[in-house]
Parts: structure tokens; sequence; C-alpha cells
């Protein structure tokens, strides 16, 4: 989301704003994960970059609003809830994996890895996030079959 809204920036001529973002993001992502790696290692990390492109993503969405360019706010909130609610369930379901810990380190991962990224998947398909609904169409287009999605 961050590039394709630099990249509206950069389609009109502007290219000093997403670079200055960029800049004050790196640095502010930088210290956020030195600072959460002491507290919570890897898991700290993410979060750190997570933050990074949150706070990345709303500073160019105002700074566009505020350029003139018109947003459905109420739409982008109601997308940016059912990511996070997807979210919530495919980091749940990790967590629960890897505390199950019943294989081997890597097999474990790799169940853990396939079963989150399952459940984000069928959670914003549930909850009708339309970028998943074209996700899966376009899989499906390119396994030669048609779409079952309406």
């Amino acid at each position: 989301i961050g590039a394709r809204t630099a990249n509206l920036f950069f389609a009109s001529g502007d290219t000093r704003t997403p670079t200055v973002i960029a800049f004050l993001g790196f640095w502010l992502s930088t210290g956020l994960k030195y600072l959460f790696s002491q507290k919570w290692a890897i898991q700290g990390i993410a979060l750190a970059t997570s933050i990074h492109y949150f706070l990345n993503v709303v500073a160019m969405f105002w700074l566009l609003q505020r350029k003139g360019a018109l947003f459905d706010f109420r739409k982008l909130a109601a997308d940016g809830l059912r990511i996070a609610a997807s979210a919530i369930v495919a980091a749940g379901l990790f967590y629960a994996v890897q505390t199950a810990a019943l294989f081997s380190k890597n097999v474990t991962a790799a169940i853990a890895v396939v079963l989150a990224g399952a459940g984000y998947v069928l959670t914003a398909s549930m909850l009708k996030l339309s970028v998943v609904g074209l996700l899966l169409q376009r899989i499906t287009a390119k396994l030669g079959r048609q779409p079952s999605v309406s």
C-alpha cells in the first residue's frame, strides 16, 4: 500500500514528499527495531516493522488528503479493520501451533506458516475483504480454473 501511495505522489511530480517520509520512517523504524528487539527479540522487530509501515501509509494518506486527493475514509477504515481481524486470526493460529510444538522445529514452523496463511485468507474472505477476492480470482485464473467467488 505504501509503494502504491508513493506512486500517487510521483505521478503528480512530487518526489520530495515520499522521499522525506521514507527517510524519516527509516530512522524511526531503526530506533523502534532496536528498542523492541531488546524486549521481544524477533517479535519486537516484526512489531516495529508493522508500526513503521502503518505510520508511513497514514502519513502519506494524510498528506494526499491535504493536497486535495479524495478518499473514502470509511471504506479505508472498514478494510483496515478487516485486515486487522484477519491478521489477528493468523497470528493466533501461528502462535498456537508454535507453542504446541508437536513436531520438530522446522516442521512446526512450516505448519504454523501454512495454517496462519490459510487462516488469514479464510477470515478475510468471510469478512468480504475485496482484495482477497481479487487475489483468489487471479490465482484461479492462473491455474486455468473458473473462479467460484461471485
